[in-house]
């Protein structure tokens, strides 16, 4: 099973000050945290969480810029995602889960 959802991290996001003055930048835990959101959107809340088996960041997230997860199933813990803005991969990787949708 696949599924794509989309999203945009507020300008006014409280983690964004400081991170970084002048060109902030979306925190990687953020990015991390709307992914999870996303999963929970796509696949429903009564999918656990169990950790993260591969995250890397290839471009950095500008806030109040739109965003795509799409969605994939490795195995049944495993899901894989890409978050990309416009044509910019941001992040991929993969989450562990309790047991992934069929």
């Amino acid at each position: 099973m696949s599924g794509i959802a989309t999203g945009v991290i507020s300008r006014e996001h409280p983690a964004l000050p400081g991170h970084f003055p002048g060109r902030p930048i979306v925190p990687g835990v953020v990015a991390l945290t709307e992914v999870w959101r996303a999963v929970q959107r796509v696949y429903g809340p009564g999918l656990r969480f169990t950790g993260v088996a591969a995250a890397k960041f290839h471009a950095p997230l500008a806030p109040g810029h739109g965003f795509a997860i799409a969605f994939t199933r490795v195995d049944e813990t495993t899901l894989g995602f890409r978050m990309t803005a416009g044509s910019a991969l941001i992040a991929s990787g993969k989450l562990r889960c309790s047991k992934t949708p069929a």
